[in-house]
Parts: C-alpha cells; sequence; structure tokens
C-alpha cells in the first residue's frame, strides 16, 4: 500500500501524504476489474492448480499483513500501525472464511453460482457493520448550533467587500464531533480568506516558500495558522486574527500589495526563515543595524537520554541553554536544520510548545515578549549536539512600526466585485521611480489575469511563491481576475468527447 503512482494521479499530480491505507482503494478496485473479466471471459477456464492456490495466496497475503502490524509499529513508531492496535483477529478469519466459500461455490458447486450473490452482499453488509461499530457520530443539533455561532462571528469577514487574509483560531464546528476536528477547509466552506488550507492542489512553490518564511506546513498539502510573525502577516495580507475571545487587528496590515523596488525582487529564500525575513525588512526599507537583533549565546548544559519510557527516543540529546535578548521584543526561535524537539521547550520553566505538534520540522517558534538583558534558560531536546546553527533573535516593534509606515504610503488595497461570470479584485496605489513593482500577496498559479491603468500585465514571481507585476510612476489602477487554468480548453475537449459519443452511439444503434 505504499505504492503511490495511482495515489499521485488521484491527487492531480501532486505528491500524496495522506494515509496509505487509502490505496487499499485503488487495490480494491484492481482486484475488483481482473474479478470481471476473469468472469466474463470464463472463469472455469482457470488451471486446477489455480483454483485453490489463488486463495491460498490471497489468504497467506492476508495474514502476512495482519502479523505485521506489531513489527512495523516499532519498526516506524508510525500512529498509523498504533491506531490499528488491538489486531481483530475474527475479523482476518471471517474474511479467509468468507474467501474459501467463494472458491467453494466457484469450483464445486457451480450450479449454486447465484449464492455468490447473498455472499458478497453478507460480506458487505458484516464488513460495513464492523467497520462502524463503535464510531461516534457527532451531535447534530451541536453541529448546527455551531455552525450558526461560527456564521454569526465570521459574519463581518464573509460579508466584507475589501479583501484581506485572517487567521482565525476560533472553533467552529468542532463542537459537533465528538474526535478531533481539523478546521483546515472552514475558510473555503465557510466564506472567509484564511491563512489555513487543505487542498491536493496547493502547488509547490507555495509550500516551500512558507516553509522558507517559517510558517508551519504539516505536509505538502496542509497550510496552517500559525508561526506567523509581523513580517509574514505584512507580505501576506493579514489583517485580523480572531481568537474565542475577540477580532484582533493586526498591526503590520497594509493591504494586499505594496509597490516595491527592484531590491525585494532580487531577494532569494535560503535556508534560514529569520535570515530571509530580515533580508524583506531591509528590501522594504535598508538600513545598517539590522531589524532581527540576535541574542548573546551563553552557556550550554548538555546531556544525553537514549530512552524515554522504556523507548528509543529520536531526539537524545537536552540543552539547558542560557541567552541574553539584546533588545526587547518578541523573541522567535528558528533551527534550520529541523532537529529540534518544541513539544517540550520551556523558557525559565515555562512552556512554550507551538500550538500544533511540530517536532523534527522547521518553523518559527514564538518564544514570547521579553526585555533587553533579561536572562532566559531555554530548554530543549534535539537531534544535534550543537546550538551553534540555531538562530534566535528579537524583533523590536519600532523597527516593524517604521517598515510599516513607509510601505503603507504605497499599499494596495483591493476591493472586491461580484459578476455573473467572473469577480473582479480591484484596487489603486501609487508607484515612484524607485518602486516600479508591486508586490502582490497572491501566489504564483497559472491563471491569473492582471491589468494596470487597463493594459494587461504579465505577472513575475517575486519572494520565490508570491506574484509581482509592474506598475507606473504615479497613478495606477490594478484589476484582477481569475480564470481556471485550462478552463476553456477542457470545456471544448469535454463537449468534443460528448459529441463523439453521441456519433459513434448513433452509428451503433443504425
Amino acid at each position: 500500500m505504499w505504492l503511490r503512482g495511482v495515489n499521485t494521479v488521484w491527487h492531480m499530480m501532486s505528491a500524496p501524504a495522506g494515509y496509505p491505507f487509502r490505496n487499499s482503494f485503488f487495490f480494491s478496485f484492481v482486484l475488483i476489474l481482473l474479478a470481471a473479466d476473469a468472469w466474463h471471459a470464463g472463469v472455469q477456464q482457470l488451471a486446477h492448480r489455480w483454483r485453490w492456490g489463488s486463495p491460498l495466496l490471497l489468504s497467506g497475503l492476508m495474514i502476512l499483513g495482519t502479523v505485521m502490524i506489531g513489527p512495523m509499529t516499532d519498526w516506524t513508531q508510525s500512529a498509523y500501525y498504533t491506531s490499528l492496535q488491538p489486531i481483530n483477529w475474527g475479523n482476518l478469519a471471517l474474511s479467509i472464511c468468507a474467501l474459501a466459500l467463494t472458491a467453494g461455490l466457484l469450483w464445486y458447486r457451480s450450479r449454486w453460482t447465484g449464492l455468490l450473490g447473498a455472499v458478497v452482499i453478507l460480506e458487505l453488509l458484516g464488513n460495513f457493520n464492523v467497520a462502524l461499530t463503535g464510531a461516534d457520530f457527532g451531535n447534530q443539533r451541536r453541529y448546527a448550533a455551531a455552525y450558526d455561532r461560527a456564521a454569526k462571528r465570521l459574519r463581518p469577514q464573509t460579508t466584507a467587500t475589501t479583501v484581506y487574509r485572517v487567521r482565525n483560531s476560533v472553533p467552529t464546528v468542532a463542537a459537533g464531533f465528538s474526535g478531533h476536528y481539523n478546521p483546515y477547509n472552514d475558510s473555503m466552506w465557510l466564506g472567509y480568506n484564511g491563512t489555513g488550507a487543505y487542498s491536493s492542489t496547493i502547488s509547490a512553490t507555495t509550500i516551500q516558500m512558507s516553509q522558507r518564511l517559517g510558517m508551519f506546513t504539516r505536509n505538502v498539502r496542509r497550510l496552517s495558522n500559525q508561526e506567523f510573525t509581523p513580517v509574514t502577516e505584512l507580505i501576506w495580507g493579514v489583517k485580523e486574527k480572531l481568537t474565542p475571545t475577540k477580532t484582533q487587528r493586526v498591526g503590520s496590515y497594509i493591504g494586499m500589495g505594496m509597490a516595491v523596488s527592484p531590491q525585494l525582487m532580487n531577494v532569494q529564500l535560503r535556508p534560514d526563515a529569520l535570515a530571509n525575513q530580515e533580508a524583506i525588512l531591509q528590501a522594504l526599507r535598508p538600513r545598517t543595524s539590522p531589524y532581527f537583533k540576535t541574542v548573546t549565546s551563553g552557556h550550554d548544559v548538555l546531556y544525553t537520554k537514549w530512552q524515554i519510557n522504556g523507548k528509543d527516543t529520536n531526539f537524545p540529546y537536552n540543552h539547558r541553554w542560557r541567552i541574553t535578548p539584546t533588545a526587547t521584543g518578541r523573541l522567535y526561535f528558528y533551527d534550520p536544520s529541523g532537529t529540534s524537539k518544541y513539544s517540550t521547550m520551556k523558557i525559565n520553566g515555562h512552556l512554550v510548545k507551538p500550538k500544533w505538534f511540530a517536532d523534527g520540522r522547521t518553523l518559527v517558534v514564538n518564544l514570547g515578549q521579553y526585555h533587553r538583558g533579561q536572562q532566559l534558560l531555554l530548554t530543549f531536546a534535539s537531534r544535534q549536539a550543537a546550538v551553534s546553527g540555531l538562530h534566535v533573535a528579537t524583533l523590536p516593534a519600532s523597527g516593524m512600526t517604521a517598515v510599516r509606515k513607509q510601505v503603507a504610503q504605497h499599499a494596495l488595497i483591493l476591493h472586491q466585485y461580484r459578476g455573473h461570470l467572473h469577480t473582479s479584485y480591484v484596487g489603486d496605489l501609487t508607484g515612484t521611480t524607485q518602486k516600479r513593482w508591486v508586490l502582490l500577496s497572491l501566489p504564483v498559479e497559472e491563471g491569473w489575469h492582471i491589468t494596470v491603468n487597463g493594459q494587461r500585465v504579465t505577472p513575475r514571481p517575486a519572494l520565490q511563491g508570491l506574484m509581482a507585476v509592474p506598475i507606473h510612476s504615479g497613478d495606477n489602477h490594478v484589476v484582477i481576475r481569475y480564470h481556471v487554468a485550462g478552463g476553456r480548453i477542457g470545456v471544448l475537449l469535454g463537449l468534443f468527447s460528448l459529441g463523439g459519443y453521441v456519433i459513434l452511439e448513433w452509428r451503433r444503434r443504425n
């Protein structure tokens, strides 16, 4: 089930990163197709050695796969295999009995083949019952009430005509579910522009850019609403943060774009996210001193712990690292190697773990607000014995305020106009002789149609994942529309195929 070729096609040629057992559906489809072809070709023609050889082989594979669940749990430490414990040997026995009964009806009681339908129906009903036994379907009334509350809370965002993004940490319909609820698709079906997303069509450039800027991406199909900084909120066009108790205005928000100089167009993202954010700030408002103030590194006490609760750990090196901020402000931690454990990270004994489980990945961790010269003890586990490659720095609010004040003079605020056939995003901004490009808070995708002062312009990649278009010195009127890439030719091919099918069917019947 780890063979993902068909699954890759199923996910529109994006790398599959979900549960490997979903591939069992494709395997089942193949078996059904083979069985149907064999039946129509005359299943009685099968050689005698394969009449029981095939059922025995399938039974052996079923038993082997079941027996391997235990070892795979230890070898991979995967939650997938752990979730299959304890093994249901009764279901395995029933499956083998159904297989043997089917083979017996095929080979030795061919006149009873009508009973095969009954066997299939009983097997499907049994499988359905076993699969749903103990499942909690949630509560419909709680779900409806939670939806009404979420829709009411989000009405200012869903009815806004100004385009901006929202970081939503408010539970929406989670109350209607008994288990864990993932909110990745909330922005799509509730109708607001959220920063989180889950889609098989997210481009690799968007994921890579997000990772290089320090945002958490659980896999190649997920964007989260966590690990933002004022810098990434600025270029992402994030205007509001929603918490269970309030709606907070983002201080660095200016709009969905800004006029920039060629210096920002030339910024190349490196493995260090904080260094990348520093490069962006310097391109927006150059100055001699850095915006991110690196902490003073003190003594690091290292001790190793190879097992936790009797099991080997992936993070054996435990650090007690003394650091001192060189400025007052929000302190950020970034490990370019992705070898740190964040779920137990503490500062002066207080837990500072991210909201999402991200151990062993790369992301910017917000350690909190601290003062210049304050003595801090950072404790965390890692796969590395050295702390020399880690980047811990403070972003003072004054520097970010100065950047925002300058770029706000040439900001692009987009307004949404819905039409019958398309939606337009329209805005105005001022360009200068030094700022002849507008950086858009929109990902690089085929299908964008952008005009500046009525003239079609070609988008150019910026920051390795966003779009930028050329503008003129002075006033610029920007209109942005999106057409599904290949949509028109897809409709034409569909109509051509339908016409061909109708003609062939008419010829066959006549």
